[in-house]
């Protein structure tokens, strides 16, 4: 918000309509208009399934990155499912680069080294999902013991999701509201 508010302003002042997506903004420039997705109805629809799938009380992994507000806001709802369903966090690891599922993947293989005995992960945006797919190609002692959520979607994810085998099992997904 710091860098673009002074130009958004200077726009909305010149009669420019400006619509913000997923950067909070009302603050420094009230009349722009903002838009989001529903993060916390992405990461509860798919932390639903992730219940229904491996029940309470179980080893997971997760991994996020603090500090971009998508992320941090379902990492909210995470806490809460953690909490809610007993379910024991054994790792928390991940990055966001300009290759954030390449980096993030040799992370995700080190937790899991470190870590077997996790039943889901939860990777709340697709890259890192990626990421965590590529860890558990890396770690085939795991093949089927593990299973993968994810947020976002694309084709490319699509077709992750439905290779044989894919332990990516759910992603979530909703319109801007």
């Amino acid at each position: 918000p710091d860098t673009l508010c002074p130009g958004v302003n200077k726009a909305l002042q010149a009669g420019i309509k400006v619509v913000i997506y997923d950067i909070e903004i009302q603050k420094c420039a009230p009349d722009a208009v903002q838009t989001q997705q529903s993060d916390a109805k992405m990461a509860s629809l798919v932390l639903d399934q992730m219940v229904t799938d491996i029940g309470t009380g179980k080893n997971v992994g997760y991994v996020n990155v603090a500090g971009i507000a998508p992320l941090d806001r379902r990492d909210k709802v995470w806490r809460d499912y953690v909490q809610k369903e007993s379910w024991k966090q054994l790792f928390y690891t991940g990055t966001f680069t300009n290759s954030t599922a390449t980096d993030t993947a040799p992370m995700v293989s080190n937790a899991l080294r470190a870590n077997p005995d996790v039943a889901a992960i939860y990777a709340p945006y697709d890259e890192l999902s990626k990421a965590t797919l590529s860890a558990l190609e890396q770690n085939p002692n795991l093949k089927g013991k593990v299973k993968v959520y994810g947020a976002d979607i694309s084709t490319a994810d699509i077709e992750l999701m439905t290779a044989a085998d894919s332990p990516w099992v759910a992603t979530g997904a909703t319109d801007p509201n």
